[in-house]
């Protein structure tokens, strides 16, 4: 009997003969239903059970979610509420320093940096805020990460993650991106917008897309650059303005999130040998963009 209480999915407890003989009907006297109770809930009965009892707890099981989201939201259980701790959920491209930034954020504020990986909301592809939860949005924040393009452009031919590589640079920049990726529910495969584009088309894209979350969202635009070149003042700007506490302490990212070696900050963004030619004419107000970019915050007056 205990095996069949565990699969409905309540504690197992002592049951009345009587009760046992009019539910089961599997007895006629109280030996039997000893004899009986005592085995394994048979498959075909499991398959048979499953989808009534699905049916017969489903408006329980609805209505026990809306009480505990209306508990979460009185208790800031999930970052809403006053004290809660809040999140922080990163964007960027492959190769803007993605890692770093999160590795960063981990090591010196007292905030949660949410999962990464595409299950979660994927980090390098386009933001959406439901990524966070709806409740803890009022104190949480966006950061999206960018980098010069000319050393993104490089870094990327040189790590093309998710894409299909190329022997020629130009030609790495300028093809139609062909995805690498044997999930077939990545972002890369699924999502259209990752779709029939060169590397600064869809680079572009996101861009833009990064731009309308901002407007609308707690969220920060910021130049891998500055983090790196700066860390404690990068640190410093972002918790002041975004209402983040700091860790007492500054800890560095001391390996580097790709090689595990040590991070030298003076020795990145040396990526680039030569500026590819759309970027001073096709691309070239997006570059300057970038370029002149530091860091740009915004917090809604409503959230």
């Amino acid at each position: 009997m205990d095996n069949l209480f565990h699969f409905v999915g309540v504690p197992p407890q002592p049951i009345p003969d009587d009760i046992l003989k009019q539910n089961f009907q599997i007895t006629k006297d109280r030996k039997d239903v000893k004899a009986h109770a005592s085995n394994e809930v048979p498959a075909e009965l499991k398959a048979e059970l499953a989808p009534k009892l699905e049916e017969h707890y489903r408006d329980m099981v609805a209505n026990n979610k809306k009480v505990m989201r209306r508990f979460e939201r009185l208790l800031g259980a999930e970052g809403g509420g006053a004290g809660a701790t809040p999140k922080i959920k990163v964007y960027g491209e492959r190769n803007c320093g993605t890692n770093f930034l999160q590795t960063l954020l981990q090591q010196n504020v007292e905030a949660e940096c949410l999962p990464m990986e595409y299950g979660d909301g994927w980090k390098h592809g386009f933001p959406d805020k439901r990524h966070v939860p709806k409740s803890a949005r009022a104190n949480s924040t966006f950061i999206i990460i960018v980098r010069d393009l000319n050393d993104w452009l490089h870094s990327t031919f040189k790590r093309p993650y998710h894409m299909q590589p190329h022997d020629d640079f130009d030609t790495f920049v300028t093809a139609k991106i062909v995805p690498r990726e044997d999930r077939m529910d990545h972002p890369v495969h699924s999502d259209a917008r990752e779709k029939d584009a060169t590397l600064l088309e869809l680079f572009e894209r996101k861009f833009a897309a990064w731009k309308e979350l901002f407007a609308k969202e707690r969220c920060v635009l910021v130049n891998l650059k500055y983090v790196q070149e700066a860390p404690e003042e990068f640190l410093g700007e972002l918790c002041e303005r975004m209402g983040i506490r700091e860790k007492p302490a500054f800890t560095p990212v001391e390996k580097h999130t790709k090689t595990n070696t040590a991070f030298k900050p003076e020795e990145e963004g040396k990526e680039g040998q030569e500026e590819h030619a759309l970027l001073s004419t096709q691309y070239k107000e997006l570059a300057d963009e970038i370029k002149q970019l530091r860091m740009i915050t915004n917090v809604p007056t409503t959230a």
